[in-house]
């Protein structure tokens, strides 16, 4: 039988726990995903971050600093 839950095995993260990963405000983190730049679906509703997703975003930013 297939497996339709597409977040089995996800770290999910709220804005909160979000932004105390990511060291920054949650106005922070409304303002980037207002903005597309940080990856992040809505589940019923809610705002929830893969925390793999993340971790992507970050090395990027750490990348893109360094050039």
């Amino acid at each position: 039988m297939a497996n339709n839950n597409i977040v089995t095995n996800r770290e999910l993260m709220n804005v909160k726990q979000t932004a105390e990963y990511l060291n920054v405000s949650v106005h922070t983190i409304y303002q980037w995903k207002s903005e597309g730049k940080i990856p992040y679906v809505k589940l019923n509703g809610k705002l929830c971050f893969d925390k793999s997703e993340i971790n992507l975003f970050i090395e990027k930013c750490m990348n893109c600093a360094m050039q």
